[in-house]
C-alpha cells in the first residue's frame, strides 16, 4: 500500500488511507507542514464516511489537500535516488561476511 501512496503523491494527488503501519510515514508532510491527505483509523467506517463527505463536499478541504500533495511531491525522492539507495544497501550486504544459519 505504501508504494501506491507515494505514487499518488508523486503526481500531486492527495491520499485517503488508514492510519496503520508505514502509511503515515509514506504520506509525510509537505515542506510547509501541510498533510497531503487524510488518514483514518482502521475499521472505522464512520470516520471514513465523514472524511469522504468533507473531501467531496468542501472545496477548501480539496484545495488544502491538493496544495499539500503538490508540496510533498517536491520533497519525494525519484526512482533514480531510490535505485541508488537500494544498490548501496545490496552492495553492503554482498560485502558483509555470511553468518551461519
Amino acid at each position: 500500500m505504501r508504494p501506491s501512496v507515494t505514487e499518488a503523491l508523486a503526481r500531486g494527488i492527495p491520499v485517503l488511507a488508514t492510519d496503520v503501519g508505514g502509511l503515515p510515514e509514506a504520506a509525510g508532510r509537505a515542506p510547509d507542514g501541510g498533510v497531503p491527505g487524510i488518514l483514518v483509523p482502521p475499521d472505522d467506517p464512520g470516520a471514513l464516511a465523514a472524511e469522504l463527505r468533507g473531501w467531496f463536499g468542501e472545496a477548501d478541504v480539496r484545495r488544502r489537500l491538493k496544495a499539500a500533495a503538490r508540496g510533498r511531491r517536491a520533497a519525494l525522492n525519484g526512482w533514480a535516488a531510490t535505485a541508488r539507495s537500494l544498490a548501496a544497501v545490496l552492495h553492503r550486504l554482498a560485502s558483509e561476511p555470511r553468518r551461519a544459519a
